[in-house]
């Protein structure tokens, strides 16, 4: 079976997944087990079922990592995305980002990242402009 080995390989929605598994009450410590694999790997829910259990919680001993939350540092640009200087932020994109921070900044991550991070160039005179918001 193909683990993860460090938060920089787990996908978002794999975060979310994680997320929720933690979150929600569990009938037994097996079942949680089997649910984070489910949410990690690519593999077969049957294969993972049919693990026996000292394979599992062997298993799970390898993604001990899983217990600490990631860091919380973010990179100023993504690719061709930069994070908007915080002095640029409307009042417009203040209130959605509130709003989708409260609700649960988890579900709504690729939304708070859409608002903030944005293409930018220099136009002829100098001046950055920033992609507009909709």
């Amino acid at each position: 079976m193909r683990l993860p080995n460090h938060w920089n390989q787990i996908t978002v929605s794999q975060y979310k997944g994680l997320r929720r598994v933690f979150s929600e009450p569990s009938e037994s410590i097996t079942e949680r087990y089997i649910d984070v694999l489910i949410e990690i790997t690519e593999e077969d829910i049957d294969l993972i079922e049919d693990l026996p259990v000292i394979e599992l919680k062997r298993v799970m001993n390898e993604l001990a990592w899983i217990k600490n939350e990631p860091h919380k540092k973010y990179s100023k640009t993504i690719g061709e995305y930069t994070i908007l200087d915080f002095k640029r932020i409307t009042w417009g994109m203040f209130i959605d980002l509130e709003y989708y921070y409260s609700k649960d900044y988890i579900v709504n991550m690729e939304t708070i990242c859409g608002i903030l991070y944005r293409k930018t160039k220099i136009d002829e005179w100098g001046v950055s402009i920033i992609e507009p918001y909709k």
